[in-house]
């Protein structure tokens, strides 16, 4: 589990920063201002918060004696961090992608 927090905190965190910084002004510039890029800020946070709150949550347990109330709470903020990127990832194909040409963005491009 502290494998895929890493991961979490050392690939996803910064690729959705950089997507704030980045990406968030440049589709807000072409579609005038909008609504789309409020919601896609918003789920960038949520992301965040989620991966703060599985952090808090692994530092808290003790790897001997892990209750079950602790794994139910794993599964659901596993459970909704991955319903979060799901839509997040819809935002972005909607919204941002959607202003390619081409409609194919490059893979690399994609969260």
């Amino acid at each position: 589990m502290h494998v895929l927090l890493g991961r979490l905190e050392g690939e996803l965190i910064p690729h959705e920063r950089a997507d704030e910084e980045l990406l968030v002004p440049l589709v807000d510039r072409a579609l005038g201002g909008s609504d789309a890029t409020a919601a896609l800020s918003r789920t960038h946070a949520e992301i965040e918060h989620q991966v703060s709150r599985l952090r808090l949550l692994l530092t808290g347990l003790d790897a001997d004696v892990v209750q079950p109330e602790d794994v139910v709470e794993l599964r659901r903020l596993l459970y909704g961090l991955y319903a979060v990127l799901r839509l997040h990832n819809a935002q972005e194909e909607e919204g941002a992608f959607s202003l390619v040409p081409d409609g194919n963005p490059h893979p690399a491009t994609r969260s």
